[in-house]
């Protein structure tokens, strides 16, 4: 090996050394993951008629659970339209990814950039693909646009 090749060796930091074992780890994670999930769409897709139940049951349940308790569902209104409202999610994103290049850490600016666009599109694609309305109740605690990743069909 080169002297200036150690000498970049040394002044790595470990973190960096192992980055593409982690690389590797989390996407042989992310392809077993995908398995499950994309077996779980061919059910949503066939309209299988167990997992519907099991579907529109919790949904059901869960209903009446926020009917019951309207503070708790208050509360969850509250987190869900301005703590983990997308919008704010993907400035909190934006806002670490620009602290970690002013720090150059490039590796994990690119990675926390290139995962949160990625993880975006694949929500929207997958909505998209599967055109999944959402639950309607006669009592509805909530309202929102578009198409859901859960609920009944």
């Amino acid at each position: 090996m080169s002297l200036p090749r150690r000498l970049a060796d040394r002044h790595r930091r470990p973190a960096d050394r192992r980055f593409g074992v982690r690389l590797l780890g989390v996407a042989a994670v992310t392809a077993l993951a995908a398995v499950p999930f994309g077996l779980l769409v061919v059910l949503v897709e066939t309209e299988w008629r167990p997992l519907h139940r099991v579907d529109a049951g919790a949904a059901g349940r869960l209903n009446r659970v926020a009917l019951d308790h309207p503070a708790w569902t208050s509360a969850l209104r509250l987190l869900s339209d301005h703590v983990w409202d997308p919008v704010t999610l993907r400035l909190a994103v934006a806002a670490l990814t620009c602290w970690l290049l002013y720090r150059r850490a490039w590796r994990l600016a690119a990675w926390s950039g290139v995962t949160a666009v990625a993880g975006a599109l694949v929500g929207l694609l997958v909505k998209l693909a599967v055109e999944r309305a959402r639950p309607a109740f006669r009592d509805p605690v909530a309202h929102a646009p578009g198409y859901s990743s859960l609920g009944q069909r």
